[in-house]
Parts: structure tokens; C-alpha cells; sequence
């Protein structure tokens, strides 16, 4: 490709890619509006997750808490799963979701088939996209979106 050709390319795509970049803002926006506006726990939880599955277009998203009695992390009830997709009860260092709250570091797996930790909860999922929840120093849930 010539360097005319490839610069005239860039150019076209300028446009799809604020388009992007608005949306997400837009979603950011509004997730932060969310968490200024809400004081219960339950509905902020719903809000986020309906404004990042509709920004996001996602199969799956949603917030695994960590139960400290059970040791286990669960969707929260807000939690957006596909009809296929398994309810989520996972140990720490249990798939990428209970790596990512073992370790407390974010987790981005572009192909889950070539992922040897990932457990199956959806045969569609090609990719996850795992954010611990932290209070201070300790892990309370997990962010998760395939």
C-alpha cells in the first residue's frame, strides 16, 4: 500500500473511530452519574451493568461478589447473562474471573480457546475481560465481560 493510499485509509476510519470513542464516553458519563445519583448498592449494580452491556454490546457482563462465609464469588443478581451461560459460583483461582480476584490484577483474554485457565461457561464467548473490585487492600468482587 502506498503511503498516500494508507494515509487516505487512516482518514476514512477517523470517523467510526469517534463514533467509538463517543459512545464509550458517553458510557462513562453515565456510569458516573450512576454512582453520584444511586445510594443503594443493588440498583447502582443494575444501572452500571445495563449501561456497559447496551454500550458495550456484550453477551455476557456482570459483577461477581465475593462471598467471605462460602469463600465463592456469585453474580450479583444484576449480572446480564446469555440463556446458555451457566450460573457463576467460582473459587479464588477457579477460571479467569477467580484468577483475576485470587491475584487482584485485571485480566484481558483475547481468545478464551487458547486460555488453558478459563473455564467454559459459554461455548459463543471469544473473549473476557476481567477487573478486580477492590476495597482498600482487600478483593471484594470481580467486573466480568465476555
Amino acid at each position: 500500500m502506498s503511503a498516500d493510499s494508507e494515509q487516505t485509509h487512516k482518514i476514512a476510519g477517523l470517523p467510526q473511530a469517534l463514533q467509538l470513542l463517543e459512545r464509550e464516553l458517553s458510557a462513562l458519563r453515565a456510569v458516573a452519574m450512576a454512582c453520584t445519583e444511586e445510594l443503594d448498592e443493588d440498583r447502582l449494580f443494575e444501572r452500571v451493568t445495563g449501561i456497559i452491556c447496551n454500550t458495550m454490546g456484550v453477551n455476557n457482563f456482570g459483577i461477581a461478589l465475593f462471598d467471605e462465609k462460602t469463600r465463592l464469588l456469585h453474580d450479583h443478581p444484576s449480572a446480564q447473562r446469555s440463556k446458555n451461560s451457566l450460573p457463576l459460583h467460582l473459587a479464588l483461582g477457579e477460571g479467569i474471573t477467580g484468577t483475576v480476584a485470587l491475584m487482584g490484577r485485571p485480566m484481558r483474554v483475547p481468545d478464551v480457546r487458547c486460555e488453558p485457565i478459563y473455564r467454559l461457561g459459554e461455548i459463543e464467548t471469544l473473549s473476557e475481560l476481567a477487573v478486580p473490585l477492590q476495597l482498600g487492600e482487600q478483593i471484594i468482587g470481580v467486573i466480568n465481560c465476555e
